[in-house]
């Protein structure tokens, strides 16, 4: 019923004076019930993501290990691997069903036998930063490029063209992003290294008499006694530590 009540406010909006306090306090509303749908709305598509990942993974024989909490299915399709011999006329096109995540590409075969999915491969889209490049057409590969990462190169060919940079424009944004969360997360790392070294420093540097205690223990009736003195980190230090550091892990899963 959200979205009807936003139409009913943009509705009232309309007949109200815009110098009012009402039309101020009714577009107030109107926004928030903006956002609170925004919000559900994409919920509900992290939701449905999901559930097409849980599906993939059950497709898929060989491979138990798809489904991770943040992981997002981006693009599925045919490709060809392509031998890099491909050229001079030596080596057989391999058709595969290829599945892009936020993170990885998952490569699979299809069984001639019930039609089922075999896991073949998988590449670690954030060891393969640059290595994306396009292969020019000949009367042999068409449509193709390649994907280099540390273990080997990936020759691959789409149906058409449109399938080709559809491919390509889908694995550069998705690298993309992976480098760029990589930065922001190795700042992150290194602004909490700096918060650590300097809470570090500072506590060395001038400790309050009243941040050292001693207490004393007996054990029964034998009357020995223990003494131990502690350092006390101050509350609010540690305060902005589990700030700084829930922070961190909230953007790092984000």
């Amino acid at each position: 019923r959200l979205p009807r009540y936003r139409l009913l406010l943009e509705a009232v909006l309309k007949y109200t004076p815009e110098n009012t306090v009402d039309h101020r306090v009714l577009e107030e509303a109107r926004n928030s019930i903006a956002s609170v749908i925004m919000a559900i709305n994409e919920q509900k598509r992290e939701e449905e993501n999901k559930q097409v990942v849980i599906g993939i993974q059950k497709r898929i024989s060989g491979c138990n290990d798809i489904v991770i909490p943040w992981r997002r299915f981006i693009k599925e399709g045919i490709l060809f691997e392509v031998p890099p011999d491909a050229s001079s006329g030596t080596g057989v096109k391999k058709e595969l069903t290829c599945f892009l995540f936020s993170d990885v590409l998952i490569i699979t075969k299809r069984k001639r036998v019930r039609k089922t999915l075999v896991y073949v491969d998988r590449i670690d889209l954030s060891a393969a930063q640059g290595s994306l490049q396009d292969i020019p057409d000949n009367y042999r590969i068409w449509n193709s490029f390649s994907l280099t990462v540390p273990e080997r190169t990936w020759y691959l060919m789409a149906e058409t063209n449109d399938a080709k940079y559809g491919w390509v424009d889908a694995l550069k944004d998705t690298m993309d992003k992976l480098l760029h969360d990589r930065k922001k997360h190795s700042l992150l790392f290194s602004l909490l290294s700096l918060f650590l070294l300097l809470l570090l420093s500072s506590q060395r540097s001038h400790v309050p008499s009243s941040s050292f205690c001693s207490f004393d223990v007996r054990h029964g009736g034998s009357g020995a006694k223990i003494k131990s003195t502690m350092r006390l980190i101050e509350v609010e230090h540690l305060s902005l530590f589990f700030i700084f550091l829930f922070f961190s892990l909230s953007c790092h899963f984000s």
